[in-house]
């Protein structure tokens, strides 16, 4: 039987792109309780293996690593190294997949930015499409906007006018634009309080916001990183 072992952190198409790589009969994903939108039947139809057999097992918290350490030795214990085991090891942080190397050290598997998946000294790149990624965070596409699959009552970006899988950095690029009217104040509010409430939803890395706006504004330290800008008129 062959295994993939792999971490998963705030970033889930690393595991897709192992999954396609690999094509194992199990997948055992060790992920932390905060990831809570990760589920078998999302990754089944992602990755289109539906008779792969997948074990979810959280770590209650990714940030205490004595607390770690303990808990993926017992999974070890469960799940013993086979001769036929595959470990992902850039799939969370690098001490939880240190930790899992050392317990099943058998073939790495790493996946580098842009999606190039390294196995055996020989690079394959990989492309997920957008069904793949909105079947795994539970979100479909309707009208250009993305909402729960679960509540579709309302869009998660109210306001934003579209949106793209971008394959190279592993996230979906939230598509706004401010103009210089009554309402400019409002939607910078927006953006803000939507990109902080999803970020701790859905993981730090799942969205990047990418405003189109005749000004920069200010944004909280913590979200700094998840929004770029597009200054309009620079071209003139």
């Amino acid at each position: 039987m062959k295994r993939l072992i792999a971490p998963i952190g705030r970033s889930r198409l690393n595991v897709l792109a192992a999954i396609e790589r690999v094509k194992p009969d199990q997948l055992i994903a060790i992920t932390t309780e905060q990831n809570h939108l990760l589920t078998e039947r999302g990754i089944k139809s992602a990755s289109g293996l539906e008779q792969m057999d997948v074990k979810i097992i959280s770590l209650s918290n990714a940030f205490d690593i004595e607390s770690v350490r303990d808990e993926i030795n017992q999974i070890s214990i469960n799940y013993p190294s086979l001769e036929n085991d595959y470990t992902l090891i850039s799939g969370s942080t690098n001490q939880i997949c240190f930790m899992c190397h050392m317990h099943w050290p058998g073939n790495t598997v790493s996946i580098k930015r842009g999606l190039i998946s390294f196995v055996d000294n020989m690079e394959v790149q990989h492309l997920i499409h957008e069904s793949q990624f909105l079947i795994l965070y539970n979100l479909v596409a309707i009208d250009g906007a993305l909402y729960d699959a679960d509540d579709t009552s309302e869009p998660l970006f109210a306001e934003s006018y579209g949106f793209e899988i971008n394959n190279l950095d592993g996230n979906i690029t939230i598509l706004w634009e401010i103009g210089d009217d009554e309402d400019y104040h409002r939607k910078v509010n927006q953006i803000r309080d939507q990109t902080e409430k999803k970020s701790e939803l859905f993981g730090l890395k799942t969205f990047h916001h990418n405003v189109r706006t005749s000004k920069e504004f200010k944004l909280h330290r913590e979200i700094e990183q998840l929004v770029s800008f597009e200054l309009m008129g620079e071209e003139e």
